[in-house]
C-alpha cells in the first residue's frame, strides 16, 4: 500500500473516533434532565405540579398527605385550637338536653285505678308506684317524692323516697302503701296525696303538683260473694250543731248506684260533706243510704240509717293575727283568756312551750283547716314543740279553742340568743 492510501485510511479512523466520543457526551448531558423530567411527572400524579410544569433540578416534595390549601390563604399554623362542634341542636344544646330550667311533666300513678292495704285476700293492688319526665335530664342531680295519708282523721305523716331512674328522662319511686298505710289511716279508707322535688346541679329546685290516689281498706273475712249487693258501712258523726259541716262516710260492695237521701253519689266508697241548717237545732237529724245491686233497680236494694242530735247553733268567730315573737316572750291567740305560747331559741333548736294548759302539735309545711287541727290534737298533743321557718303548728288554748300557727321567718342571734325572734301569723276559732 502506497502512503498516500495510508494517510487516507487514518483520516477516516481519526473521523470515526471523533463521532464516537462526541455522541457520548451529549448522552452524558441529557441524562440529569431525563431523571428531572421523570421525577416532575410523578409529582404531578401525587401533588398539584401538572406534566407540562418545567422540570427542575431541586428535589419537588411530595404532597400526597397534605391539605390542600384554599386560593389566597398562607400555610402558617393556626394561633387557637377551634371549638368542637356541638353533637347536634343549635350553639346551646348538647345532645338531646337544653340549657332552659328543670322541668317536671307527664306524671303517672299506678295503679291508675285503686290502692289496698289491709286484710286483702284476693288480688288487690298493695304497691303504688309513681312516675314522672324529668328535662334536661343532663341537669338533675335528685329527685324526691314527699307523701302523706289523708283520712278522716286529716292528713298524717311526712314521708319521702328517693327516686330511681326508670329510663332515659324517667324517674320513679315505689310506695308499699299495704305494709304503710295501717298505721296513718287506721283502718279507714283515705287517699295517698304525692308531690315530686327534684333539685338540678345547680342547687335550683321545682315542685310538682300533689297527684291523689285513692285508698281502700280490704278485709277477706265476711265479704259477701261477688253477686251479692252489701252495704258494709254507713257512719257519721253522733252529734253537731246546727250550722256545723258534717261529714258522712260509707262502703258498699258490688252496687249498681247508690243514693244518699235519695240523690246519686259515689259507687264504691264515698264521703260526703254536708252543711247542716242553722234552724233545726235542738232535735234528731237524719240520714238514708241506700244501694241497689247488679239488676240496677230497687228489686237488689239495701239501705242503712244514720241518725244524730243536732244542738243549738253556737256562734263562732275568727281571730287573727301576725307579728314577732321575741325569745322568752309570750303570745295570746286572740281568745283573751291568757297567753298560750313562750318562743325560746335553746342551744339545741328553736322551740314553742305551752302554758296555761294550751296544747300543741306540729302538723306540716302545708295549711290546716281548724276541723283538721281539732283531728290532730285529739288524737295527741304535746307541751313543746320543736319549729322552723314554713312550719305549720295545730293548737288548743288554755281556753279550749282550736287553730293553727304559721312560722313566716326566723332570725337567730347565735351570740345573744335574747335578741333572736320569730316572725309568725295565727287563725284561731273562737267559739262563744
Amino acid at each position: 500500500m502506497n502512503r498516500k492510501n495510508i494517510s487516507v485510511i487514518l483520516m477516516l479512523v481519526g473521523l470515526l473516533v471523533s463521532a464516537c466520543t462526541l455522541s457520548s457526551a451529549v448522552a452524558t448531558e441529557a441524562a440529569p434532565g431525563s431523571e428531572s423530567s421523570s421525577q416532575a411527572e410523578a409529582t404531578s400524579t401525587q401533588g398539584s405540579s401538572s406534566a407540562e410544569t418545567r422540570p427542575t433540578k431541586t428535589p419537588v416534595q411530595n404532597t400526597a398527605n397534605t391539605p390542600s390549601q384554599p386560593s389566597g390563604q398562607n400555610n402558617s399554623p393556626p394561633t387557637t385550637v377551634p371549638t368542637k362542634a356541638s353533637s347536634s341542636g343549635n350553639s346551646n344544646s348538647s345532645g338531646s338536653s337544653n340549657n332552659g330550667p328543670l322541668t317536671i311533666s307527664n306524671i303517672t300513678m299506678y295503679p291508675q285505678g285503686d290502692v289496698y292495704y289491709g286484710n286483702c285476700g284476693n288480688g288487690e293492688e298493695t304497691m303504688a308506684n309513681i312516675q314522672a319526665t324529668l328535662d334536661p335530664l343532663d341537669k338533675v342531680a335528685s329527685a324526691t317524692i314527699y307523701y302523706a295519708y289523708n283520712g278522716p282523721s286529716g292528713m298524717y305523716g311526712n314521708y319521702s323516697k328517693d327516686m330511681y331512674k326508670l329510663g332515659i328522662g324517667d324517674y320513679a319511686a315505689d310506695i308499699d302503701v299495704g305494709v304503710e298505710a295501717d298505721f296513718p289511716l287506721q283502718g279507714n279508707d283515705g287517699t295517698l296525696e304525692v308531690y315530686i322535688h327534684a333539685v338540678d346541679k345547680d342547687g335550683n329546685t321545682v315542685d310538682s303538683n300533689w297527684q291523689t290516689l285513692n285508698v281502700w281498706h280490704c278485709s277477706t273475712v265476711g265479704q259477701p260473694p261477688q253477686e251479692d249487693v252489701a252495704l258494709l258501712s254507713f257512719t257519721g258523726p253522733v252529734s253537731a250543731s246546727a250550722g256545723d259541716t258534717i261529714t258522712l262516710e260509707w262502703e258498699v260492695l258490688n252496687a249498681c248506684k247508690v243514693f244518699l237521701n235519695g240523690d246519686e253519689v259515689a259507687v264504691h266508697v264515698g264521703t260526703y260533706d254536708y252543711a247542716i241548717p242553722s234552724d233545726v237545732g235542738g232535735q234528731n237529724y237524719g240520714f238514708t243510704l241506700t244501694a241497689w245491686g247488679n239488676s240496677c233497680d230497687n228489686s237488689s236494694e239495701v239501705g242503712a240509717y244514720h241518725d244524730m242530735w243536732i244542738d243549738d247553733a253556737t256562734q263562732t268567730t275568727i281571730e287573727t293575727g301576725s307579728g314577732n315573737l321575741k325569745d322568752s316572750f309570750s303570745l295570746d291567740f286572740g281568745d283573751g283568756n291568757g297567753d298560750d305560747i313562750i318562743f325560746d331559741h335553746r342551744s339545741d333548736g328553736t322551740v314553742l312551750y305551752t302554758v296555761w294548759g294550751s296544747e300543741l302539735k306540729m302538723y306540716g309545711t302545708w295549711e290546716p283547716s281548724v276541723a283538721q287541727c281539732v283531728s290532730e290534737l285529739n288524737s295527741g298533743s304535746f307541751t313543746e314543740v320543736h319549729i322552723d321557718v314554713y312550719d305549720y303548728i295545730c293548737y288548743k288554748t288554755g281556753s279550749g279553742n282550736y287553730g293553727w300557727l304559721y312560722i313566716k321567718g326566723m332570725f337567730l342571734d347565735l351570740d345573744d340568743r335574747t335578741n333572736s325572734y320569730i316572725d309568725l301569723s295565727y287563725h284561731t276559732e273562737v267559739t262563744q
